[in-house]
């Protein structure tokens, strides 16, 4: 399973070292993404197509996945995260009343000292 895109919709130029060759191509900066491990700026070409951008690097993205990911960002409210924080009333309780343990029984057989494990022949 992949993970998702993640936009943050932000097109503010001291946030993002964003190569200057590409804004002259008439490249716009649309926010930041992130996938994974793999994020930078995400900008749409002249085409209109959707591209990561990482110093001067420039990888194609999967534009369905994108288009998504820019859904999901418009909807959230500015400023808010991905991940929500749990307030500070529901933080996690200690555990009540006693710990639950589980036996396993093993099965052990007894075998004398320097028999071998050969089955006795059948009678």
């Amino acid at each position: 399973m992949s993970a998702r895109y993640t936009v943050r919709l932000d097109t503010s130029p001291e946030r993002h070292s964003v190569s200057a060759r590409l804004q002259s191509k008439g490249w716009v900066m649309i926010g930041r993404i992130q996938r994974g491990a793999q994020f930078g700026a995400l900008m749409q070409t002249s085409e209109g197509r959707h591209a990561l951008v990482n110093g001067d690097h420039v990888s194609e993205l999967n534009q369905s996945q994108v288009a998504c990911a820019l859904e999901r960002a418009q909807a959230r409210p500015s400023g808010s995260t991905q991940h929500h924080a749990r307030p500070a009333d529901e933080a996690r309780s200690p555990p009540t009343g006693s710990p639950k343990v589980i036996i396993k029984r093993k099965r052990v057989i007894a075998q004398a000292h320097g028999a071998s494990n050969v089955a006795p022949p059948a009678r």
